[in-house]
């Protein structure tokens, strides 16, 4: 196992990922491409970015927990359908990470900016840097509420979402918040965006407002 400390031992971090219970024999740290090189024994080498220790510091671990990364996503016609006959349907997630001062479950939740609960996630989350995928199918019993606010926003009360070959419903084009709770009830929220790749500009209104890429 590899591990991190950002205060000088006081509170140690397990860096682990897909790294096998092995022993390291050698580690080395690359500063101009923020990565860390771990030689182990017998089971090759492991590479990991180091952008997201970089990123905390005093402010963050006092606020208790903080989203430090989060990507976002381009809309496709491809979510939720088969490549060929046989594979999976292409589940699109939002690869996410944040820090916790808590050990326990925390709670992910991605909602409209009306408030709306779209994705709810429990994760096991540990002192320090943690983890997660947020996937981008939205709960069946709020997709009727999300239709209501696009017809609202888009002033068109025909406007439906459509349901994928697998039989979900994912989030159209938008922006939505994700907010992360944690063992201790401390919150962090931050914005994620669904962007259309067909459109020129970006638009920084409510979901539905976008070109109708994602519903008719």
């Amino acid at each position: 196992r590899s591990y991190t400390t950002f205060d000088r031992g006081q509170h140690w971090m397990t860096m682990n990922g897909n790294l096998p219970r092995v022993a390291i024999h050698d580690l080395v740290i690359q500063e101009r491409e923020e990565e860390i090189v771990l030689g182990t024994h017998g089971r090759s080498i492991y590479i990991a970015s180091l952008a997201e220790i970089h990123k905390l510091n005093d402010s963050v671990i006092n606020a208790g927990v903080k989203i430090i990364q989060k990507n976002d996503l381009k809309f496709s016609e491809s979510w939720g359908k088969k490549s060929d006959e046989f594979s999976k349907p292409h589940a699109p997630a939002a690869d996410m990470c944040y820090f916790t001062s808590s050990k326990g479950v925390a709670s992910v939740v991605l909602k409209s900016k009306a408030g709306i609960k779209l994705v709810s996630l429990n994760d096991t989350a540990e002192y320090g840097l943690n983890y997660v995928s947020v996937p981008m199918n939205i709960l069946p019993e709020s997709v009727t509420a999300l239709e209501k606010e696009i017809q609202k926003n888009k002033k068109d009360k025909t406007i439906k979402l459509n349901k994928a070959e697998d039989g979900n419903y994912y989030l159209p084009v938008g922006k939505y918040q994700i907010e992360v709770k944690d063992n201790a009830g401390k919150i962090d929220i931050t914005e994620i965006s669904i962007t259309d790749p067909s459109a020129k500009n970006k638009s920084d209104d409510l979901p539905g407002t976008e070109p109708d890429q994602s519903f008719t």
